[in-house]
């Protein structure tokens, strides 16, 4: 299977389960927040995948890194040889850091990092290290469908802009997957799920962003449920996303200077209306 017939039997799988089937998201209540949803989210999810009876599997990035790091064995140049081989690690070390290395080599268990670019890793090859470019990664998102809420954090603009750089510059944009996954849920006695959504970073109508928010971490926010998708090529996406990312910079840093020189300017005529007393 190649991505876009993933996508399509996704799409199809989703409706079976909106129509026959319930899914219960395992502790979360109306108090949950922060890692308790994501945790519950992406396990959900996982499962949900793996349920599907298809040539694909879906892992928690971390157990994906360990699934390569016992093909590959615990020789350090030789793991760091074989990653550099993969997008996802040659532009950005994008779920890997450097840590995650010595802890196998050294036989201990790996730790999460806080900044991985994705919660699940689908894997579509036969073989996790010949293959290796063959992977999905998601972005997981859930949503509590009863509350207004501002739109997540989904990712780094700047960090977007450091893979399209590297994706044209490895001549590489043609293999990178990268999905966004929205679970919408309902709480009444059990969190239930009500409505799964996917979407395909590469398709995004970027013109369609709600926000990129520059003073957090110069994240896209945006819900999964909102997203628009438009026909395009890649090549037209990161250009889109390059011309809005930095118009978006602009406006941004325009209307900061201002705000701050009329600061300076108003404390500076305080300074001079008065004596000034060290």
């Amino acid at each position: 299977m190649n991505p876009e017939e993933i996508r399509e039997r996704l799409e199809r799988e989703i409706i079976h389960f909106n129509e026959d089937q319930r899914g219960v998201l395992q502790g979360i209540n109306e108090h949950s927040r922060g890692h308790q949803i994501s945790n519950a989210t992406e396990g959900w999810l996982n499962d949900f995948l793996n349920s599907i009876e298809w040539d694909v599997e879906s892992f928690y990035y971390l157990d994906f890194v360990k699934t390569l790091f016992e093909e590959i064995g615990r020789n350090k140049s030789e793991i760091k040889e074989i990653l550099n081989s993969a997008w996802w690690h040659s532009i950005k070390k994008l779920i890997i850091k450097k840590k995650n290395i010595d802890e196998f080599v050294d036989g201990e268990d790996l730790t999460s990092w806080q900044q991985s670019s994705a919660d699940l890793i689908l894997f579509y090859g036969e073989d996790y290290l010949e293959d290796l470019e063959k992977v999905i990664f998601i972005n997981v998102k859930g949503h509590d469908a009863s509350r207004a809420s501002r739109p997540p954090n989904i990712i780094s603009g700047q960090k977007l802009m450091e893979i399209f750089k590297g994706l044209l510059e490895e001549n590489k944009v043609g293999i990178a997957n990268y999905w966004f996954i929205g679970i919408d849920y309902l709480i009444n006695d059990e969190a239930e799920v009500q409505d799964i959504h996917v979407a395909d970073l590469f398709k995004l109508d970027m013109e369609a962003i709600p926000q990129i928010n520059f003073d957090a971490a110069i994240q896209l926010q945006w819900h999964v449920r909102d997203m628009v998708e438009k026909e395009q090529t890649r090549l037209e996406l990161i250009e889109n996303f390059a011309n809005e990312f930095y118009q978006s910079w602009r406006y941004h840093s325009e209307q900061k200077s201002e705000k701050y020189k009329e600061m300076r300017d108003e404390i500076l005529s305080l300074l001079n209306a008065r004596e000034f007393i060290n």
